[in-house]
């Protein structure tokens, strides 16, 4: 007898086989149209002698060289679209079908309570958990001090055009529809050729650009995955966080901060010249211009659900002195008042949506704050939960409040990287010491506290004094101060400091911040086998230093590729093991909370695998 379970991954397993055949179908077509058929036939003769390869026949391996050596440079040009475009497609189909099995068995889930939660889920650690003896008063202190914070990495060289990416996105939106013809949204995409068209739209479109990438560029590279799937997608996963709290611990409240974003794109200077103060305000914008305009946009949604008439439902005090205070800001949210005077929600949400795009079309700060959105989006919660009204409390107004505490206003906190030689070279500038990099730490260290005790801002006079090298190394530091004071906290996170070797290169950092009216804080990141092996006695030696107030968190970052360049897989990841052992060590004895910030991703060599098993 067949099982069940088996005949479905079986069935489905075919389905996606087809799937992927019928896509590899219509590149061919696509390309023979375009390029000929003679460019389809070499095609497939690489593919061929490739598989010949990998299944280890003999002399495939050298007929493939020989065969893509022999290519003409526009030839040679289409071969590689040619397999880099039915990778991709593959990849669509596998995607797609991931999403089918994971949307599958949410659903199996939901209408059977009693089954055991799918594996790498909230849900799966939250029973684990329980199973192992965690109470509810463990399992509260647990969740309130969970922080996980998601940073984005990249380079230029790494990333796709931003319009290659929407278009493979748009192509897996139009293979997810053709998969349940009968549920399709739009009937034109059940036509074989939409995805026709599609791919050959891919073929036609250029994979690099005209011009160099700015780092600009890269930043909304990466702020389009926010932009397409983060701010959409979190919600999610705090429900999903809630009711598997809700489920097995009752008692426990669910932490309403838990998972935040931050980045270094626009704020890595370490290698990058390119990477100037000017360019991180820039970058700053776009972090803001996006959050503020995902929010107009969750406003408006939200006006268009919560129509609640004042005639049909309670509205508490709170909501109507909101009312009052919010005048309209515009003719249209006046015309809003005039025809829906019994719908307080629709209005104040109205008149929040129009704060929001004001405060997006301007160049400088502006608008409402995150203390007010988070009080007034509060204000409209407890009067729903108050009456009638009690479940449009949940739904999209939650999912806004969720990506308000989430993204804030400024998407994601961007982090700021300069390497540790850097900072010697403006110290000495600005102590007037050219020999200070030849000496010994003991010395490096009693210049530095002396320096740091008399610290104050440098006045615009003295900055312009310094070098060119200096102000690139400064600037940073005085934009970060300068955008505390006009966007508050939760534009910029950590100032990390690479190749940290020993204290004195903490302590030029935070001379560096006294000097310029900076107070980031600080992450020695800690690289190579060497230090590695010093971080413990770093860190001791920096919390015993004299004079020295301990700080209040302790963030340590550990570098993951360059710690594989220097000694190996095997050897790092011990290394890695082993000091994060005893950093945890000493930081607990010194009484000072520390966080980890792991420069893993990508490839196995930058410490890369699954996520859920790091």
């Amino acid at each position: 007898m067949t099982h069940p379970t088996h005949s479905f991954a079986t069935h489905h397993h075919a389905k996606l086989r087809g799937e992927i055949r019928e896509l590899g179908t219509t590149l061919g077509r696509v390309i023979t149209q375009l390029e000929g058929r003679a460019t389809f036939a070499t095609v497939e003769s690489l593919r061929r002698l490739a598989k010949a390869r990998r299944a280890g026949e003999n002399g495939a391996g050298a007929q493939l060289t020989a065969a893509v050596a022999a290519l003409p440079n526009a030839a040679a040009f289409n071969q590689a679209m040619a397999f880099t475009l039915y990778f991709e497609l593959i990849n669509l189909a596998e995607e797609n079908f991931r999403i089918m099995l994971l949307r599958r068995r949410r659903a199996a889930r939901w209408s059977n309570p009693d089954a055991p939660p799918m594996r790498e889920t909230i849900e799966a650690a939250v029973v684990a958990l329980k199973e192992r003896g965690v109470d509810s008063v463990s399992m509260q202190a647990l969740v309130d001090r969970l922080h996980i914070e998601l940073v984005f990495t990249a380079h230029p060289t790494e990333a796709k055009r931003r319009t290659v990416l929407e278009k493979l996105r748009r192509l897996g939106e139009i293979l997810r529809e053709r998969r349940e013809p009968a549920l399709a949204r739009n009937p034109l995409l059940l036509d074989p050729a939409c995805v026709e068209r599609a791919v050959a739209s891919l073929w036609l479109t250029d994979r690099s650009r005209v011009a160099r990438p700015e780092v600009a560029d890269e930043a909304r590279t990466g702020l389009w995955y926010f932009d397409t799937t983060l701010f959409e997608t979190v919600p999610r996963i705090q429900a999903d966080f809630e009711q598997a709290l809700t489920r097995h611990y009752p008692l426990v409240r669910a932490p309403k901060r838990w998972l935040t974003f931050g980045s270094w794109i626009g704020g890595d200077r370490d290698g990058n010249p390119n990477v100037t103060a000017a360019v991180t305000a820039e970058v700053l914008r776009l972090h803001r211009t996006l959050a503020l305009e995902k929010l107009r946009l969750a406003a408006h949604e939200l006006a268009h659900a919560l129509t609640v008439s004042d005639r049909r439902a309670s509205i508490t005090p709170a909501v109507r002195k909101a009312l009052r205070k919010g005048a309209p800001l515009s003719p249209q949210i006046e015309a809003l008042f005039h025809r829906y005077p019994h719908e307080p929600y629709r209005l104040l949400l109205s008149g929040l949506r129009d704060q929001l795009a004001q405060a997006r079309d301007k160049i400088r700060v502006g608008g409402p704050d995150r203390v007010m959105l988070t009080k007034l989006l509060g204000t409209i919660r407890a009067s729903l939960r108050s009456g009638r009204a009690a479940p449009l409390a949940e739904g999209e107004l939650s999912a806004m409040q969720q990506q308000l505490g989430v993204f804030g206003l400024h998407t994601a906190q961007l982090d700021l990287r300069q390497h540790s030689a850097q900072h010697e070279t403006v110290v000495e500038e600005v102590i007037g010491r050219p020999d200070y990099g030849s000496l010994p730490e003991k010395d490096k260290r009693a210049l530095l506290r002396a320096a740091i005790a008399g610290a104050t801002p440098l006045r615009p006079i003295a900055l312009a004094r310094l070098s060119t090298p200096s102000r690139q190394v400064l600037d940073p530091l005085i934009l970060a101060a300068e955008t505390a004071g006009l966007r508050g906290d939760g534009a910029l996170g950590l100032y990390i400091i690479s190749m940290t070797a020993d204290v004195s290169d903490v302590l030029e950092v935070q001379l560096l911040q006294r000097l310029t009216g900076a107070a980031l804080p600080i992450a020695p990141l800690f690289e190579t086998l060497a230090d590695l092996e010093r971080a413990p006695r770093v860190l001791a030696d920096m919390f015993s230093e004299p004079g020295a107030r301990k700080p209040q968190h302790q963030h340590v970052m550990l570098g993951y590729s360059d710690s594989n360049k220097d000694c190996g897989y095997l050897t790092a990841n011990w290394a890695l093991y082993r000091a994060q052992e005893e950093i945890t060590r000493v930081c607990g004895s010194h009484g000072v909370p520390l966080t980890f910030f792991h420069g893993r991703g990508g490839s196995i060599a930058r410490g890369g695998g699954p996520a859920a098993k790091a």
